[in-house]
């Protein structure tokens, strides 16, 4: 019964995350980089809050610390072995 809870836990950050777009937005240097960078607790944090979706940061994978302005794809790996692809999009304030 716990494999079939999880399966439907991992099933529901597919159908819910997959293509989704996270919104940030940050001061930026006049080269367009933001001063403090967009990091995994700030996914998982973001993503609890617009869809109730726990994520763990060992799902995520080779994640680099987003400091650009524009959109960037992160990618999680789940534990059953599916991949979701969230987009994230940085803007300036």
């Amino acid at each position: 019964k716990k494999v079939e809870v999880k399966v439907a836990v991992y099933q529901k950050i597919k159908n819910t995350l997959q293509q989704q777009t996270l919104t940030f937005s940050g001061k930026t240097s006049d080269k367009g980089h933001l001063f403090q960078a967009i990091k995994i607790p700030d996914i998982i944090k973001a993503t609890k809050k617009n869809f109730n979706i726990n994520l763990e940061e060992k799902w995520f994978v080779d994640f680099v610390a987003l400091k650009d302005l524009g959109k960037h794809q992160v990618w999680l790996q789940l534990p059953d072995n599916s991949r979701v692809l969230i987009l994230v999009k940085i803007e300036t304030l």
